[in-house]
């Protein structure tokens, strides 16, 4: 898996991610069990890309290959993916629940609390999503002091 692949695998767990916890927000809310074990049945997938990107990522740090640029993206790769797969793990749990009849037991303002927060949270991935994929750096902000 090349630089270009890895890029594109980021991206795809990024997507998948983000589609589970804007599903898993929905069938909380909904009580649709399909659409909740959908997400959870999902995060094998994400957990396969998450070890897909990650073993391609140490492969390619190992080979020494590539600029100095290649070698800052891989570590920030390496840093960003457990991220994304344990965000993966947050919206299977949330889908969980949705399997557990909890949306009978939500008040009014509790559905409308977590319905906001449910699209609060999309719209913040959504932003991520697009920043890396676009490589917009002024959109991703980088402590280099840890």
């Amino acid at each position: 898996m090349d630089r270009k692949n890895i890029n594109q695998g980021v991206i795809e767990l990024f997507a998948l991610v983000g589609d589970s916890f804007a599903g898993a927000t929905d069938a909380l809310l909904s009580g649709d069990k399909v659409a909740a074990r959908k997400i959870v049945e999902r995060d094998l997938e994400v957990d396969h890309l998450y070890r897909e990107i990650e073993s391609s990522v140490t492969r390619e740090l190992v080979d020494e290959f590539g600029t100095k640029s290649d070698r800052f993206y891989l570590l920030a790769v390496l840093r960003m993916i457990p991220e994304l797969e344990r965000s993966g793990d947050l919206a299977e749990h949330i889908a969980r629940r949705a399997l557990s009849n909890l949306s009978e037991e939500l008040s009014p303002r509790c559905r409308g609390i977590i319905d906001q927060m449910g699209d609060i949270g999309t719209t913040m991935w959504r932003k991520a999503t697009d920043a890396f994929a676009d490589q917009d750096l002024r959109l991703i902000s980088v402590d280099r002091s840890t």
